[in-house]
């Protein structure tokens, strides 16, 4: 399945790039591996503390994983395609911010909520999607590590194919999914 969305993602022509913050960044080398996307792929950023976040978004956060930082990230990586690419292809950018589990065992904070926000922005509108990871079904962080980047990839392929997100055998019914659409909103930068 991962497999079949990369080469659509790849073969669908519309070049973008992507800011990661937080778990996800296992996309890359996912998404990179079979080559061929350097037609589509423009380029990615991981911004991973708060300073390097903040400095790309134009503005002071108070929490790094939300719906906000998730837009203000696509914006940023929306600006860095239009920038970089073909002036003939239509762009889009993609922001992600998420908590995941603790890598080492004992160490996981008891309040933590193992979540994310992905933004996609095109020249006209913002599209954010919000999942929930229940940790327990997890044996590592590897695994949501992995798990997320495959959520990633699946967000850009319906969002590319202009389908909602399925709740299928591979992302199960315990993930919440919440798609909200926005107006082009040449203030995100600003919030």
């Amino acid at each position: 399945m991962i497999h079949e969305e990369t080469e659509y993602i790849k073969s669908a022509g519309k070049q973008f790039c992507i800011s990661i913050t937080g778990g996800g960044t296992r996309w890359f080398t996912q998404f990179l591996e079979s080559g061929g996307g350097s037609a589509v792929f423009l380029g990615g950023n991981i911004p991973y503390c708060q300073k390097v976040t903040d400095k790309l978004v134009g503005g002071t956060r108070r929490k790094a994983v939300t719906d906000s930082t998730a837009r203000q990230l696509a914006m940023a990586a929306y600006e860095e395609a239009v920038g970089a690419g073909d002036p003939d292809k239509e762009k889009f950018g993609v922001g992600v911010t998420c908590s995941l589990m603790h890598s080492e065992p004992g160490k996981e904070r008891p309040a933590r909520k193992n979540h994310g926000h992905i933004a996609i922005q095109t020249a006209t509108k913002v599209s954010t999607y919000y999942f929930s990871l229940n940790k327990f079904h997890f044996d590592t962080r590897d695994a949501q590590e992995s798990y997320v980047a495959s959520i990633i990839n699946k967000i850009i392929y319906s969002f590319l194919k202009g389908e909602p997100i399925p709740h299928d055998g591979y992302y199960p019914n315990d993930i919440e999914w919440e798609q909200s659409l926005y107006p082009d909103d040449s203030s995100l930068s600003n919030l």
